[in-house]
């Protein structure tokens, strides 16, 4: 059934691509990302009786978000209606007590209005890969990838489109603690919303 569905979707997106203009393009973008689900986790040394919150450390972010770059480089279908973006990416997302690299696939499909912009749908996966950056003994995992579901809006121009997309994301990661650390919770939830603002340089 799913191979009679792809099929499909080839067949009917090939007629597309062939009358297209294709180009290449680099995305630089910056992701701010708030995360309410985070906000007052904390973990603490019941020998030391020291603690670390990350509620309380939200002067350098603030407790509920976290900001981050990513470079994506992909593939503009183009043609007099729409365009069709597909694009793989690198990145790093940092918060206030922890960060994650992350890689990526993603697709937009982008509607002309006018001649210089552009709007549509989009949707993402995304590869966690996160780790603890502050004290305390402990150890994060990723072992689902997280999504992403939006809307993009662009400003279109010969050689660059500015512009981003807004987006609901998901992620969770495993919490485990060591040497008498314990945490609030066993799960770390960063699933919210994401703002993305860039710079799409494209090839002619």
């Amino acid at each position: 059934m799913k191979r009679n569905l792809v099929v499909l979707l080839f067949v009917l997106l090939l007629p597309l691509v062939l009358v297209a203009e294709n180009r290449f393009y680099l995305n630089l973008r910056e992701v701010t990302l708030l995360c309410p689900d985070i906000q007052g986790f904390e973990v603490e040394d019941t020998d030391g009786g020291s603690w670390y919150s990350d509620e309380a450390s939200s002067v350098e972010i603030t407790g509920n978000s976290g900001i981050g770059l990513a470079i994506a480089p992909g593939a503009a279908i183009d043609t007099q209606f729409m365009r069709i973006n597909v694009s793989a990416g690198l990145g790093y997302m940092f918060f206030a007590a922890f960060g994650t690299s992350t890689v990526s696939g993603e697709l937009e499909l982008l509607f002309k209005n006018g001649e210089r912009f552009l709007i549509g749908p989009r949707a993402a996966i995304l590869f966690y890969s996160p780790s603890w950056i502050v004290d305390g003994d402990v150890s994060l995992s990723s072992y689902d990838p997280g999504f992403q579901f939006g809307l993009g809006m662009y400003g279109s121009f010969t050689k660059l489109d500015v512009g981003g997309s807004l987006n609901y994301q998901t992620g969770a990661f495993g919490v485990k603690t060591d040497n008498g650390w314990v945490a609030s919770d066993d799960e770390l939830n960063i699933s919210g919303v994401a703002l993305q603002i860039g710079i799409r340089f494209k090839t002619q």
